[in-house]
C-alpha cells in the first residue's frame, strides 16, 4: 500500500500535468498551423561559475560555486535538469523541471513544474514526504515575458509540496542596454513569512515577508567561435529584509 505523501506527491504531478495539458489545448490552433513540419528539438547546455550563490536574495552560500544545466526542448515544451556545487564542502542541489511556453499577442506565459532534491541533507533520493521533513520539494511558477517592445518580466512561484508554509516568491524585471551592456534591474519579494525554505546561515536576522531582492545586473557576452560565447555578468543584490547585500561575478560557457 503506498504511503499517503507518496499518494499526495502522485497527485500533485498529475494536477500539473493536467495543468499544461490544458496549456497545450489553449495552443491547438499555433501547433496546427505548423503540424505539417517536423517537430523542432533542442538541446542546450551550459555551464556557470560564480563568486557566491545568492538566490531570489537568499545567500546560500558563500563560497565559489559550479552549476551545470541541460535542456531539452520540443517545440513549446521544456524538461531541464540542473547540478549546483559549492566548491568545498558546502551547497549542492539537484534540480528537474518541466514547463510549456505559451505565446500570446499580450507577451508569453511559461508554466513550470521544479523538483529540487538537496543531497548535502543526507535523505535518500527516494524519501517521499509532505509534512516537510521529505527528500523533494515541488514549485509550481510562471514566467510572463511582455510583448517585443516592453523588456518587462514578471515571474511568481509557490511551492505545492513539502512546504506546509507554502513559501512563495514573485519578482519583477527589467532589461536595456547600456554602453552595449546588457543591463537588468529586478525587484522580488517574499510573500511567506518565518519560511524555512527562504532561510540563510548568513542573514543577521530572521527572514520576513518584503522586498528580499533588489539589485542590477550587467551583462557581456564574449564571442569565441560561431557556437560558443563566454557571457561574464557582475550583480550587486541588496536584500533590504534580512539587512545585507552581496555582489556577485559570474561566467557561463555555453
Amino acid at each position: 500500500m503506498q504511503k499517503p505523501s507518496t499518494i499526495a506527491f502522485i497527485n500533485t504531478l498529475g494536477t500539473l500535468m493536467l495543468i499544461l495539458t490544458i496549456a497545450l489545448r489553449l495552443s491547438v490552433q499555433c501547433f496546427a498551423q505548423s503540424v505539417a513540419q517536423e517537430p523542432s528539438m533542442t538541446i542546450a547546455l551550459q555551464v556557470e561559475f560564480h563568486s557566491s550563490l545568492i538566490w531570489r536574495g537568499i545567500a546560500l552560500e558563500r563560497l565559489p560555486v559550479a552549476q551545470a544545466q541541460c535542456r531539452f526542448g520540443v517545440d513549446k515544451f521544456h524538461a531541464a535538469f540542473f547540478g549546483t556545487q559549492a566548491l568545498g564542502n558546502g551547497f549542492n542541489a539537484t534540480v528537474l523541471q518541466i514547463g510549456y511556453t505559451i505565446e500570446t499577442n499580450w507577451g508569453s506565459f511559461v508554466p513550470t513544474l521544479t523538483d529540487y532534491y538537496f543531497p548535502m541533507n543526507r535523505k535518500s533520493w527516494f524519501w517521499v514526504n509532505n509534512d516537510g521533513t521529505g527528500a523533494h520539494t515541488l514549485e509550481g511558477a510562471f514566467l510572463y515575458t511582455a510583448p517585443k517592445g516592453l523588456p518587462i518580466q514578471v515571474f511568481a512561484a509557490m511551492n505545492i509540496f513539502n512546504d506546509p508554509r507554502f513559501s512563495s516568491y514573485i519578482e519583477a524585471s527589467y532589461t536595456t542596454s547600456l554602453a552595449e551592456v546588457e543591463t537588468h534591474f529586478f525587484v522580488g519579494a517574499l510573500l511567506t513569512s518565518n519560511s524555512m525554505w527562504y532561510s540563510s546561515p548568513y542573514s543577521l536576522i530572521q527572514e520576513q515577508g518584503g522586498i528580499s531582492s533588489l539589485g542590477v545586473r550587467a551583462r557581456y557576452s564574449v564571442p569565441i567561435s560561431d557556437r560558443w560565447s563566454l557571457p561574464i555578468s557582475v550583480s550587486f543584490i541588496l536584500n533590504p529584509n534580512a539587512q545585507y547585500a552581496s555582489v556577485v561575478a559570474s561566467v557561463a560557457l555555453r
